[in-house]
């Protein structure tokens, strides 16, 4: 979806616009995330001055992705943010239009503005309960769902010059 900002640009007026995502999949670039549900952001688009607009606006998209620890997929809410100055093509500089790709002329391409407040607004780890126990290294079972009876202990690395000194003096 395109909005024209050419009237809003030019005065100082007020527009709301109704936006979505509107897509199927999300992608990150690198790994791509169904798109269980989203809220329409409701965009206020507001002339600050000539040639300068501000764009400011709130929704939420949720993403099925992977556990961090386990691998389940996980119904993730991303909920995200727009505050953002946007400059005519009159204004634009090289780093300008670097800044807001997401614009071309007096044209807002929302489904890329979306994508780059998704992006800023997407969790580091996603995890589907807190207390996840993540996959057995041994053989790759869900630990949450059953107990596979391999060992699970991980010595501490810090330790490993100890272990050594121990080990050696009991082979002596």
């Amino acid at each position: 979806m395109t909005v024209n900002l050419s009237d809003v640009l030019s005065s100082n007026i007020t527009k709301h616009e109704e936006i979505s995502f509107g897509e199927p999949v999300f992608t990150d670039g690198i790994l791509k995330y169904d798109v269980v549900s989203e809220e329409a952001c409701d965009l206020e688009i507001t002339g600050v001055e000539t040639g300068k607009v501000h764009l400011t606006g709130n929704g939420t998209i949720t993403l099925k992705m992977q556990c961090g620890r386990c691998l389940t997929d996980v119904d993730t809410k991303v909920p995200y943010s727009i505050d953002r100055f946007v400059y005519g093509p009159d204004l634009v500089t090289e780093e300008i239009a670097e800044e807001q790709p997401f614009v071309d002329g007096y044209v807002l391409d929302t489904i890329s503005l979306i994508t780059d407040e998704i992006l800023l607004a997407m969790p580091m780890k996603v995890l589907c309960r807190d207390d996840c126990k993540g996959i057995c290294k041994v053989c790759g079972k869900n630990l949450n769902l059953t107990d596979c009876g391999h060992d699970q202990f991980v010595p501490d690395p810090r330790m490993a010059a100890i272990k050594d000194i121990f080990d050696q003096n009991s082979k002596a």
